[in-house]
């Protein structure tokens, strides 16, 4: 097994379920106490926002959220920054059957199923850590060269090198 198997077991699992393997397993009691820590911060973060009459997480996104956190493999998802309604992250873990590529279907087919009438698209974005010098790519890598390049001009790639 080792670790990497260990995570990708428990990435495979129902959220509900590292709780229930807590007590036997270090790795999902690491996991449940970082969702647990997870689901406290935004807990505190609508109180603020509701005392303060800012919405950080508005309520929208709050479902939005919650809906993610519910998938087998999402270990957390929050509102970045001080909110405006424009992005949330979500942390998440690979599944024993094909790594990342099942915990990303499960969220993507959450993410585009949630255009409605009174909810706008959700993009997706996806990243992952560099293995490159930080101070180039600021710890992350955005995954495939198209989504590079719309981030770094802001609009469509250039067409692919010719060989």
């Amino acid at each position: 097994g080792g670790w990497e198997a260990e995570l990708a077991r428990l990435g495979g699992m129902a959220p509900h379920e590292w709780e229930e393997e807590a007590w036997r397993d270090e790795l999902a009691s690491t996991l449940w106490a970082v969702r647990s820590t997870c689901l406290e911060m935004r807990r505190i973060i609508r109180s603020i926002s509701s005392s303060s009459g800012v919405a950080i997480e508005p309520p929208a996104q709050t479902l939005l959220l919650d809906a993610t956190m519910a998938q087998r493999g999402v270990l957390m998802a929050v509102v970045p920054g001080a909110g405006g309604a424009d992005a949330l992250i979500a942390l998440i873990l690979p599944s024993a059957a094909r790594g990342l590529a099942d915990t990303r279907q499960r969220v993507g087919a959450v993410w585009r199923g949630w255009a409605s009438d009174t909810r706008p698209p959700v993009c997706e974005l996806p990243v992952r850590e560099s293995k490159a010098q930080a101070a180039r790519h600021n710890g992350l890598q955005l995954e495939g060269p198209q989504a590079e390049a719309m981030l770094r001009r802001g609009g469509p790639p250039p067409p692919p090198p010719r060989h």
